[in-house]
């Protein structure tokens, strides 16, 4: 029985006439491509009006070829793009990444040192002793030094305020700048946000009155450098009086406007920058003292202006004496004109209110006159609180009478003459902290 038939092993005249079949093949599917490319392209041109010559089969076949070569090269083309902007992309994101990574320690030490002085500043500057003492409280379980170890943490503390001022200064200061104004506000509801507007009859101050306001700011702030300085037991310098005195000087400038917190913490902030350009003291740490003083001596003047609010309005509607009556308020607000006068250069004339007659017929009874330099000048009448209204014949003596003046006193001001003076207190305290 036969077995199975060999596979014989192709002979090298029957490689060559496959691979020249193949060739043929792949020639004819060639000169198809290119012919149907070709009328495609001739269709194409006559639809658009164009003129493409292609009368025969190899000018058909030539025309393909061009298209083909054409989409051929945009091909190349489109993937020499793909390939350079994926590289480009790469060279992006490296580059991204490693401008990250440069830059996100700088974003973190710049949030914190603006989350320091942020947090420095609302706590009033307590943050830092709290935490140390409870760190230090910590450590003492741990059989350490109480006192060693809170002076240890504050230690570092400050040293890291000192490198966040001096290397991240901005960012820091941003943060106390909000953190102030946040303090401010979290203190201002103790005096009270509302301000009383005054009667439209009221007479408006003068030059020489802002000016005597800014002498008695300015020599309050002496006088309180000079208990400040008793309290420590030591002397302060001539730049601390100067300073001082610009400080009041600015309190009493804006005294006039009722805010006992505003007035304070521009004193305190006027005050602490002033003493350290007169001492030479504008390194690093000057607008730390600068914020400082304007927080402390706004959440004081704050407290102040409080307690002469409250003082004002809690005054007796009502008290009698032998030959008059009148309110206590309205005494107190004779009391603020003397004040004015004196402001204004004038005297108060020492006599019993006289009738004044208008041209209307009426009369009125003003509270005072004033003189100055030996003649009469102005009549006074005082009004105080809220709710105080000219009468009829006030009202016309006010519109009949040129040297006819009007004051007009509110508890904001009462808390504004209490609230300055506690500022001062309050910066005598800030710093005594300081010196400790």
């Amino acid at each position: 029985m036969a077995g199975p038939a060999k596979q014989q092993k192709p002979s090298f005249f029957s490689s060559a006439n496959d691979w020249i079949a193949e060739r043929s093949r792949e020639a004819a599917r060639s000169a198809h491509e290119l012919e149907a490319a070709g009328r495609k392209a001739w269709n194409e041109a006559t639809r658009t009006g164009q003129y493409v010559q292609a009368a025969t089969t190899a000018q058909l076949r030539a025309l393909g070829a061009r298209v083909l070569a054409g989409e051929q090269a945009a091909k190349q083309a489109v993937a020499r793009t793909v390939a350079a902007t994926k590289k480009t992309s790469a060279q992006l994101g490296q580059g991204l990444a490693k401008t990250t990574k440069e830059i996100s320690p700088v974003l973190w030490d710049n949030g914190r040192a603006f989350g320091s002085g942020l947090v420095d500043a609302i706590t009033f500057d307590l943050a830092d002793p709290a935490g140390s003492v409870g760190g230090a409280a910590w450590d003492k379980l741990h059989g350490k030094s109480f006192a060693d170890s809170y002076k240890a943490r504050m230690a570092a503390k400050a040293a890291q305020d000192t490198y966040d001022r001096e290397h991240y200064g901005i960012a820091r200061g941003v943060g106390e700048v909000g953190g102030t104004a946040l303090a401010l506000l979290g203190a201002a509801p103790l005096e009270g946000w509302a301000l009383s507007a005054r009667i439209a009859e009221t007479t408006p101050l003068i030059l020489r009155e802002y000016a005597a306001l800014t002498g008695a700011g300015a020599a309050a702030g002496v006088g309180g450098q000079v208990i400040s300085d008793v309290g420590r037991g030591r002397p302060g310098s001539p730049g601390d009086y100067a300073g001082a005195a610009v400080g009041g000087a600015v309190g009493g400038a804006l005294a006039p406007g009722g805010r006992a917190v505003v007035s304070g913490a521009a004193m305190g902030a006027a005050t602490s920058l002033a003493q350290d350009a007169f001492n030479g003291r504008l390194d690093s740490g000057w607008f730390d003292r600068t914020m400082s003083g304007a927080r402390v001596g706004g959440a004081f003047g704050a407290v102040g202006g409080r307690f002469g609010r409250q003082e004002a309005q809690a005054l007796p509607g009502q008290i009698k004496g032998p030959a008059v009556e009148q309110t206590s308020k309205e005494l107190l607000g004779e009391d603020f004109s003397k004040l004015r006068t004196w402001a204004r250069g004038e005297k108060t004339i020492p006599m019993k209110k006289k009738t004044r007659q208008v041209v209307s017929g009426g009369h009125t009874k003003p509270d005072q006159r004033t003189m100055l330099n030996g003649v009469e000048k102005d009549l006074v009448e005082s009004k105080f609180g809220k709710s105080a209204r000219l009468k009829k014949r006030q009202r016309e003596a006010y519109a009949e009478l040129p040297n006819y003046r009007v004051d007009h006193t509110l508890p904001q001001d009462v808390g504004v003459l209490q609230g300055v003076p506690l500022s001062l207190l309050g910066l005598d305290l800030d710093r005594v902290r300081r010196d400790w």
